[in-house]
């Protein structure tokens, strides 16, 4: 093969680097912006390797014009050759498959515009959470995970109306939209609201991995887990008091995944006509089910049933009225 044919493969496989992360961006922008900073940052290392491997073969085209690789190529070389192919390739459909698995579900124009806060609750926004602050705090907060690929503004809708009631609630923002390399956000949080001293682990989804290792890590100031349409974690015994909710019209995690044998520590309560997506303001998502009921009535169950739960495992002087 000459220099210039292996110049233009070259360019090929750099414009397929331009391409995803370009691709990525424009169609999910306000999640790329606004989302943790690991993803962008992903996007922005796949271009420049883009931009490299086109200017690097642009080069190479024109060096090789003049066709110099007229000499025999051994066959340690060409064995070499081949691998380095078959390698870039594979770092290549590695790329691609990392792109697109971490690209968030964009939320819904109604949980962009509950970014604006309320009389009630305020916003803040950073580059790894976002926090709902309720004008009269408890003692009581909640350090929530999304679940994959989604947007956590997709969950200020529904978590806004749980911080009304009292709690403090930090979203956590989670790197490539991989649950559990989010897990240290909950000490961050907790180190970053020292006037909240007792937290519950909450989680949606892929999120209620970990949640609930939140609730297992020992710390004091755990006192509870609620996870939402996530998977059933068999004949566990969970370490503090664990509230799983589950729909009835789930699809993605049915009612048979979504269940287990009930604990001392351990309550399974369905939300009737729930599916996966009424947890939070996204979707719809393929494969999911349809909603049996108006989605404003189960968002309310869900916010009743969770706010009633940590009032459960506050203490009694500090257990927030319902609104």
């Amino acid at each position: 093969m000459t220099v210039a044919a292996r110049s233009r493969r070259r360019s090929a496989l750099g414009l397929v680097w331009i391409a995803v992360p370009v691709v990525a961006a424009a169609s999910a922008f306000g999640s790329v912006v606004d989302g943790h900073p690991a993803y962008p940052t992903l996007l922005a290392a796949c271009l420049l390797v883009g931009v490299v491997l086109v200017v690097h073969g642009r080069r190479g085209v024109t060096d090789g014009d003049v066709d110099a690789d007229v000499a025999p190529v051994s066959r340690g070389r060409r064995v070499v050759r081949v691998l380095g192919v078959a390698a870039a390739l594979l770092v290549t459909v590695l790329m691609v498959g990392l792109v697109v698995a971490g690209r968030p579900h964009p939320p819904h124009t109604d949980a962009v515009a509950a970014m604006r806060g309320t009389a009630a609750v305020r916003v803040t926004d950073d580059a790894t959470s976002i926090t709902l602050t309720p004008t009269r705090p408890t003692s009581t907060g909640v350090i929530f995970q999304p679940g994959a690929r989604t947007d956590a503004r997709s969950y200020v809708p529904i978590l806004s109306r749980l911080a009304e009631r009292g709690h403090v609630v930090v979203i956590a923002k989670q790197p490539l939209s991989i649950a559990p390399l989010a897990q240290g956000r909950a000490e961050e949080a907790f180190a970053s609201h020292p006037e909240v001293t007792r937290w519950v682990a909450g989680g949606h989804s892929f999120g209620g991995v970990p949640a609930r290792a939140t609730g297992e890590s020992g710390d004091a100031r755990v006192v509870g887990v609620v996870v939402w349409a996530t998977y059933a974690r068999g004949h566990a015994t969970p370490a503090v008091p664990t509230l799983a909710l589950y729909g009835t019209a789930d699809r993605l995690i049915p009612p048979s995944d979504a269940t287990g044998p009930d604990t001392p520590t351990l309550r399974h309560v369905p939300v009737d006509g729930a599916v996966h997506t009424s947890f939070s303001d996204y979707g719809p998502a393929r494969g999911d089910g349809t909603e049996t009921r108006p989605h404003e009535a189960i968002q309310t169950d869900i916010v009743d049933l969770t706010d009633a739960f940590i009032r459960s495992v506050a203490p009694r002087r500090d257990r927030p009225s319902p609104a």
